[in-house]
């Protein structure tokens, strides 16, 4: 979200990330040097999902109460290009919408933004044709399932993260990866990856760790990434 806004913003908005990008949402607490960061804020802006409950929380203690709240209303792994596009558009509205002035800035900015995600999709799609990737069967986290399935491979199941997981599910997992013939176990850097990590060791697949999150990268260059990944995992 961070990245969206600044991307639609320009130099016009000052945005903060609260959640560091390489920790679950449903992990994190808010420090005292967060909450101020909230009691200066005129927006707050939400992915929506569970695991930031705790802002509702943060923001009824807080003592600023012009602080907008906005929550996307986008459901789906934002690492998909056309999901992703999908809430860099209903950004841009909101933005339209608070700061109507600046709204021919903003949607000039949000055209650039979507011309760069569909050159990145389209030369993803000519990389990734001829690899016959569709081949390829994959387990791997929950959390990663959708943006797997959309580069291509067939995931034959998924699993949680570790502390919501018996020892029997994993004896299952590993049966069902030796059973299918799976060639990689995917994790998703943001739940950890000991269990992928033990699962792709235990059958002698390849172990591929993705992000949900740009990491100081632009989406466009996460977004590469995690398909190269996954290609060099293939191969």
């Amino acid at each position: 979200l961070e990245g969206m806004v600044m991307a639609i913003g320009g130099g016009l908005v000052e945005v903060t990330a609260i959640v560091p990008s390489g920790m679950c949402p449903g992990h994190f607490d808010l420090s005292p040097h967060d909450v101020k960061l909230l009691e200066r804020a005129c927006v707050v802006i939400l992915h929506g999902f569970e695991g930031e409950q705790f802002l509702n929380a943060a923001l009824d203690a807080i003592d600023n109460k012009s602080i907008q709240k906005v929550s996307l209303d986008v459901e789906g792994n934002l690492m998909i290009p056309s999901l992703y596009l999908k809430a860099v558009e209903a950004i841009s509205d909101w933005l339209c919408s608070y700061r109507p002035e600046r709204q021919d800035t903003f949607v000039q900015n949000t055209l650039g933004c979507r011309e760069q995600v569909v050159a990145a999709t389209n030369e993803i799609r000519e990389k990734t044709k001829a690899l016959r990737l569709e081949t390829v069967k994959a387990i791997c986290s929950s959390m990663q399932s959708e943006f797997v399935a959309w580069v291509g491979l067939e995931v034959v199941e998924t699993y949680d993260r570790q502390e919501d997981m018996s020892p029997q599910e994993l004896v299952n997992i590993v049966k069902t990866a030796k059973q299918q013939g799976v060639r990689c176990v995917i994790d998703n850097l943001q739940s950890g990856s000991d269990i992928g990590r033990q699962v792709a060791e235990d059958i002698g697949a390849r172990h591929i760790v993705l992000t949900n999150f740009p990491a100081g990268d632009s989406y466009t260059d996460a977004l590469h990434e995690n398909v190269n990944k996954i290609i060099r995992g293939c191969r």
